[in-house]
């Protein structure tokens, strides 16, 4: 397929996921598979609620869309068709939301590599799906990738994602092989003096969906300290979108147990956890907080965990506005490596 044609391929491909989402009738039978998976693979995680399977589409939607595919494509297009070779290229996919590798993917089969993808045990179901859709509209889809059981091989390069851990472990398994390995990111924002109540409306997106699980949500804040966190704290309150969640409250009820036991002073929002700490990571239904005053406070803050940060999200000083986290461009690359500028360097 030249680029013109999976370009055209993927345009489709998104019109047909908003299909599902929207819930048309008179679906193809790779859409109808989408639809009932939707409601059902939360049996197989339970993080992967309809509202979040729902919202990780809306992303992949926006992905394709014409125009978005277009200037991100444009960027490489001469490369791209002057490619001489084909190469394979292992992913290894994170499983911690839904679908989460399919920016992997999408740069590998927009550059006209093979993909040879190992999928986590956590998120194995949606995207084989989605790729029958794919198929459905152009059977040549179906050259274009792989899914592997066991170990990868015979790859001629590598894009790995996992936690601090296991990266490790890819750093000593994919060290020979041209490689992207990706470990443990997460985000924060910046609550400056004159924030509104819509902005904190957005930071809830930011905050809570995928119940915090993603390198784009924010896990700590920095709140300036003309900020009444009392205030704060009854805005946020308004915005609850995962306490009927069982995993997400033995966790909340894991920590406040923890804090309590230790005697570790923190805030209590009902279905969230605030605590003054300096880390950027938090657990599961905790929020990190700091307070500052001047503007420098943070930007030294992030350039010296610049490492363990994805994306810093607030007016002003944060690159990305309130409710934005999730909503990533394709050119928005994870760990600001450029994927497709990996791919296509030889």
């Amino acid at each position: 397929m030249s680029i013109n044609d999976r370009i055209s391929l993927l345009i489709k491909l998104g019109k047909q996921l908003k299909q599902v989402v929207q819930g048309q009738e008179n679906l193809s039978a790779g859409q109808d598979k989408l639809k009932e998976l939707i409601t059902r693979v939360v049996n197989y995680n339970q993080w992967f609620t309809p509202e979040n399977v729902h919202s990780a589409i809306q992303g992949i939607i926006q992905m394709l869309e014409e125009e978005e595919l277009l200037d991100w494509t444009g960027r490489y297009m001469t490369r791209i068709q002057n490619k001489e070779r084909s190469c394979t290229v292992g992913l290894v996919m994170a499983g911690n939301l839904p679908m989460v590798g399919f920016h992997d993917f999408l740069s590998v089969y927009i550059v006209g590599d093979y993909a040879k993808i190992k999928m986590s045990s956590d998120d194995a179901q949606l995207l084989p799906v989605v790729f029958e859709i794919a198929a459905e509209i152009n059977s040549e889809f179906k050259q274009s990738y792989e899914l592997v059981e066991g170990f990868l091989k015979g790859m001629d390069k590598v894009i790995a994602t996992g936690g601090n851990n296991t990266s490790r472990y890819f750093e000593h398994y994919f060290g020979s092989y041209p490689n992207v390995i990706r470990r443990s990111r997460t985000s924060v924002g910046v609550l400056s003096s004159d924030i509104t109540t819509d902005d904190i409306a957005l930071l809830a997106e930011d905050l809570f969906c995928y119940y915090g699980l993603g390198c784009r949500n924010v896990s700590k804040l920095f709140i300036h300290e003309s900020i009444d966190m009392t205030g704060l704290m009854d805005e946020l309150c308004k915005h609850d979108r995962v306490s009927s969640n069982n995993k997400y409250l033995n966790n909340l009820t894991f920590q406040k147990s923890v804090f309590l036991i230790d005697k570790i002073p923190f805030l209590d929002g009902g279905f969230f956890l605030m605590r003054e700490n300096e880390s950027v990571f938090s657990p599961i239904s905790v929020l990190h907080y700091q307070r500052f005053q001047k503007e420098k406070e943070v930007l030294d803050f992030v350039h010296a965990n610049q490492n363990d940060i994805q994306c810093v999200v607030g007016q002003g000083l944060g690159k990305v506005p309130f409710g934005e986290a999730q909503k990533p461009h394709l050119w928005d690359y994870a760990d600001q490596v450029d994927t497709v500028e990996f791919l296509l360097n030889d």
